[in-house]
């Protein structure tokens, strides 16, 4: 007998009414996932004559189940139209994805956001999610560190108790991770903000449906609504620092563009790169904070739809964008 490993876990996900084929729909995570099942508990009381008369019951169509997972970004390569290994897990949380003649986009969505399953492996053992996926997301992107993703799926699950099923054996991705650098380049309205570090949220609104019916019944969370808001944490220069109030009070619609794995000159390499853009971004608050002397600002920015997608990430065919 042996203690189970963490460190042999494996996600398989896709956005999909039924769950994924490992090793087909593998999600290279870099953390282990760890899935601990909630139980629905009702609690009664049994009256007897004596004291400690309660009793508690489980709802074992009910039990649900939370987990982290966090991938990271990397190049595409040679295939402009590749579908990132990220995509399906940007899916759940709330994005479409798009393949054009030689890029791949991911963009928000405005309409309903379709569920996702999930196959997850611990050192021998499956837990199962099936049509029942949504998630919160979060992009970090800070200088001197792997761009990565970060997200919590939650749903209800096929069962409770684990199946033990050997883990499959999976290929990892040849690409390059993207490591955020002084290369890189972030711009408001145009203007280069030199940056430390850029987090991305989706803080969605999620709502459970539960009902009576069997096979005709609801059991699900949705994704009703969210808010994609962004970070952005720099020095602050003397001239510049009237310059966030100023946008505040004004109301001012602006367009932020990212690069993230940028050639010498700033400028995106296909199948390498990392382009997103906001066209609609609205400073809404800022953060001042001390750091050893200086003066740091985190500015932060609700991202609105506006003709296209609130924030649209694209790979492939980076070059020119």
């Amino acid at each position: 007998m042996s203690t189970v490993l963490t460190e042999r876990s494996a996600l398989f996900l896709r956005q999909a009414p039924t769950a994924p084929t490992p090793p087909a729909n593998f999600v290279e995570t870099n953390k282990p996932i760890l899935v601990t099942p909630t139980f629905a508990k009702i609690s009664t009381n049994r009256m007897n004559g004596a004291m400690n008369a309660q009793d508690e019951l489980i709802d074992l169509c009910r039990s649900k189940a939370s987990f982290t997972a966090g991938v990271d970004m990397r190049a595409t390569g040679a295939n402009m139209t590749a579908v990132p290994e990220y995509a399906e897990l940007m899916k759940v949380c709330g994005f479409n994805g798009v393949a054009s003649a030689d890029t791949y986009d991911l963009g928000n969505t405005v309409a309903s956001i379709p569920h996702g399953s999930a196959q997850v492996f611990l050192d021998g053992h499956k837990f199962t999610f099936t049509d029942t996926l949504v998630g919160a997301m979060t992009m970090n992107f800070v200088i001197g560190q792997v761009a990565n993703i970060s997200t919590v799926l939650s749903g209800y699950i096929d069962s409770e108790v684990p199946t033990d099923e050997t883990n499959p054996k999976v290929a990892l991705n040849p690409e390059k991770a993207l490591v955020v650098s002084c290369m890189d380049i972030v711009s408001y309205d145009g203007t280069v903000i030199p940056t430390e570090s850029i987090i991305i949220k989706t803080n969605p609104q999620i709502a459970e449906s539960y009902t009576m019916g069997g096979a005709s019944g609801i059991k699900q969370n949705t994704i009703t609504n969210y808010s994609l808001t962004m970070d952005i944490k720099f020095p602050v220069e003397g001239t510049e620092y009237g310059e966030a109030s100023k946008a505040i009070r004004d109301g001012d619609i602006k367009e932020i563009r990212i690069v993230i794995g940028a050639d010498s000159a700033g400028k995106p390499v296909d199948g390498e790169s990392v382009v997103i853009k906001c066209d609609a971004s609205k400073m809404v608050s800022y953060t001042d904070s001390d750091n050893a002397g200086l003066l740091d600002r985190v500015l932060s920015f609700r991202l609105f739809d506006n003709t296209k997608p609130a924030m649209v990430l694209t790979t492939g065919k980076t070059s020119g964008l």
